[in-house]
């Protein structure tokens, strides 16, 4: 076989009958792989490049799950370049090889399946077309953080929160639970909040088959894993595997704990591991928001729901780094004959977004005696807007006299 390489593009060729003929679709992995590696030697570092090809993949992936591939190519006709994408697992074998072409802004995306039994580690994604090449690594594994369970086991009919931290705030994260014989049970969608933080809460079934149970979480271009174990029994209403007659604590916090870029408007919430209910009627009152300086936050108001308290409050300050406190003995244990367990105190910090400053606005500076034609008008005019020189009252800007030393100090 030879490789042909004219004007930045790379064709395969193979003998046929006598002649050599050109495949317009690269559709042998190997051969993929072997374009793509000339592409990367002969092209990225040589002055032949046609053009600057960009690549962008996910992090993290999870086995089964799929990875998209995105780039761009700018350079000469950078719309409808052919681009040739391999992927190549830990050990450098090819698992995925395909051709697509450049959208009519340069861009293009892909995406594949990893498969069920994908190795964990580093693998490789690489692409080539209009003369360069380019090349991205993602983690096939679980992202720490992104993912966690509580509690670690659980009855029929008991309840799981779901909860973890994604690298980017405001983003979809898509949960699939899986049971013993890896079959989905369930598949739903959160939404991470200004932080990147979610929770989520699983009511496993009745009917649950006993054994370990995988949940998968991918958001933000992260993803994670982590399991709990159903055990045998009937939860009896309590959400766990030990007894329900004990002290609420808490399984996760929104924002979370010492999470930082935390919008003015942030929910701010706790779920616990049990159903909870007041302590007494005024019981909730106790609970405060204080800024860094003692201060409180205004109009802070607790409702509860089942496992979950949630404080809504005034609007947050900016840059400001704020705690949460529970008093003891605000909450009860809602169980039934449970009367007598109460929380012990619960506090947690987290701190808002900076406030970003919006750019000053240029200047458009104009002059009656300057007009475009002018040979020193762009420089004129630049000055102008940046504050560095200016006019006269009537509008003038005399470029012909003489620069007094008044004019030449204040400059």
């Amino acid at each position: 076989m030879e490789v042909s390489i004219y004007l930045g593009i790379i064709k395969p060729l193979t003998q046929k009958g006598g002649k050599l003929m050109s495949h317009s679709k690269i559709r042998r992995p190997a051969l993929v792989s072997l374009v793509l590696s000339l592409a990367l030697l002969l092209f990225c570092g040589a002055a032949l490049a046609a053009g600057t090809l960009n690549l962008s993949v996910p992090d993290t992936a999870m086995p089964g799950g799929e990875v998209e591939i995105r780039g761009s190519f700018s350079g000469d006709g950078a719309a409808g370049t052919p681009i040739g994408i391999t992927v190549k697992d830990p050990s450098a074998a090819v698992i995925f090889a395909e051709e697509t072409k450049t959208d009519s802004d340069g861009s293009f995306v892909i995406s594949f399946t990893l498969p069920g039994n994908a190795s964990y580690g580093y693998w490789q994604a690489q692409a080539a077309g209009g003369g360069c090449a380019a090349s991205e690594t993602f983690k096939v594994g679980a992202a720490d953080g992104v993912v966690n369970v509580s509690p670690a086991s659980v009855k029929p009919g008991g309840v799981v929160t779901i909860s973890g931290t994604v690298p980017q705030g405001n983003v979809p994260v898509g949960i699939t639970i899986k049971d013993p014989n890896g079959s989905a049970a369930f598949v739903d969608q959160a939404t991470a909040g200004a932080g990147g933080g979610y929770t989520f809460l699983f009511n496993v079934p009745a009917s649950a088959p006993t054994g370990t149970w995988t949940v998968d979480a991918a958001g933000g271009g992260s993803a994670g894993r982590a399991a709990f174990t159903v055990v045998s029994g009937s939860s009896g209403g309590g959400g766990g595997s030990a007894s329900p007659c004990k002290q609420p604590a808490a399984a996760s916090y929104l924002p979370q704990s010492g999470a930082s870029d935390v919008a003015l408007d942030a929910e701010v919430s706790v779920v616990f591991e049990i159903a909870v209910s007041k302590a007494s009627a005024t019981s909730l009152n106790g609970i405060t928001i204080t800024d860094e300086h003692g201060n409180k936050v205004g109009n802070v108001a607790a409702v509860l729901s089942g496992t979950k308290l949630t404080l809504s409050h005034d609007a947050f300050e900016y840059n400001t780094k704020y705690t949460v406190t529970i008093p003891e003995a605000v909450l009860a244990n809602s169980g039934s004959g449970c009367s007598g367990y109460h929380n012990k105190s619960i506090n947690w910090s987290f701190t808002t977004l900076k406030k970003t400053e919006a750019p000053a606005a240029a200047v458009k500076t104009e002059y009656t005696d300057v007009p475009s034609t002018y040979w020193a008008f762009n420089v004129i005019t630049e000055l102008g807007e940046k504050g560095i020189i200016t006019g006269y009252p009537d509008g003038s800007f005399k470029p012909d006299s003489s620069i007094t030393r008044a004019e030449f100090v204040a400059i």
